[in-house]
């Protein structure tokens, strides 16, 4: 028996989902569109880096695991070329004639999936990622189907996007931490006042071309100021 989600649900679901580790949050979109009968098989492929294949995560299967992951083998697929294109839905009606990728056509038809769809998700800086949903059977989807598969598509973007934030506020606290290890390395070093510290770091970056993060990182590792044979400040 397949579920009727309505929009409270899903946005119930989402919002107990962000308190989640991310690969804990996409699998409950993912079985909540196989409950809504939707898929069989569902998934969540991150965009991959450089033109790579998607990483798979929040799969309800290992099967949708393991087609998700044939785009690291296969010359091209439909999640890189939904992410390329920008358009916001492809489905394929019939996987094994699926002309545009023939070696993940005939890898994906083998495993037994009839169909898939695929929902680009995305957030204001672009697409994150795709919802990619897999049949067994030749039943089609329907118009209203794809909407609701639309809709799930928005809750995994918010998921995706609370967690690249939360992930790049992390990183940016780190590396603030870092700097605030140079500086107090530099402080006692050279009985330097806070902001004279970091303006040592911030001339050192400008002055070698380097980030200041990296300045810093090399500072707190060797306990030296890059580039330098001395144990004294950056140049003026």
């Amino acid at each position: 028996m397949t579920h009727e989600w309505q929009p409270a649900e899903l946005a119930e679901r989402t919002r107990r989902a962000l308190g989640a580790e991310e690969d804990d949050a996409l699998l409950s979109l993912a079985r909540a569109a196989v409950e809504a009968g939707l898929a069989d098989l569902a998934a969540v492929g991150r965009r991959g880096i450089d033109g790579d294949g998607p990483t798979v995560v929040g799969a309800t299967d290992p099967l949708a695991q393991a087609i998700g992951d044939l785009e690291h083998t296969a010359t091209g697929g439909p999640v890189r070329s939904l992410i390329d294109s920008g358009d916001d839905l492809l489905t394929i009606g019939d996987v094994a004639t699926a002309p545009a990728w023939p070696e993940w056509s005939a890898a994906a038809a083998a495993t037994g999936i009839r169909q898939m769809t695929a929902v680009r998700l995305h957030a204001d800086r672009g697409t994150l990622g795709a919802l990619l949903l897999y049949r067994t059977t030749s039943v089609p989807w329907t118009g209203p189907e794809l909407e609701l598969a639309k809709l799930i598509g928005v809750h995994a973007s918010i998921v995706l996007a609370h967690a690249d934030g939360t992930a790049h506020l992390w990183r940016a606290i780190d590396a603030r931490n870092r700097i605030g290890q140079a500086q107090g390395i530099l402080m006692e070093r050279f009985s330097l006042a806070a902001d004279t510290a970091f303006e040592v770091l911030r001339r050192y970056s400008q002055t070698t071309g380097t980030k200041l993060q990296s300045i810093a990182d090399d500072l707190v590792r060797t306990r030296k100021l890059p580039q330098s044979d001395s144990d004294g400040p950056a140049p003026n």
